[in-house]
């Protein structure tokens, strides 16, 4: 019986901890990212969750690493961008990559990002 209420007691603090990252990545010192998120998940007819999320599906990834390079033009670092989404720098670094690639193959991605750092600012 001890064991299983360790293991709760484990699991919540867990939870607990995505809970807090999920708030923090929600209220920006700067009040830049709520606009950002709310701009992209309007554009992309998604929630600000599921940018938050970690689901790998293109419909959910291209928004968060459009986001991410939103927040990237507004100043923010690839750290701190990681840690406002609970994710790895290298990971943020990929997503920048992927949405500078994208824009050199298809330049239209440009006014569609233009419009929304717009949106955003």
């Amino acid at each position: 019986m001890a064991l299983n209420n360790e293991r709760l007691r484990a699991r919540v603090t867990v939870l607990e901890s995505r809970v807090a990252r999920l708030e923090a990545a929600l209220v920006s010192p700067a009040g830049e990212q709520p606009r950002c998120m709310q701009a992209v998940a309007r554009f992309y007819g998604i929630t600000t969750e599921d940018l938050l999320g970690r689901c790998r599906r293109w419909e959910y990834a291209w928004p968060r690493f459009v986001c991410w390079s939103l927040l990237q033009d507004h100043g923010w670092s690839t750290v701190r961008i990681a840690e406002q989404f609970g994710r790895d720098h290298g990971t943020i670094g990929h997503g920048l990559r992927v949405v500078r690639e994208r824009c050199e193959v298809e330049p239209q991605l440009l006014s569609v990002i233009e419009t929304l750092q717009k949106q955003a600012a």
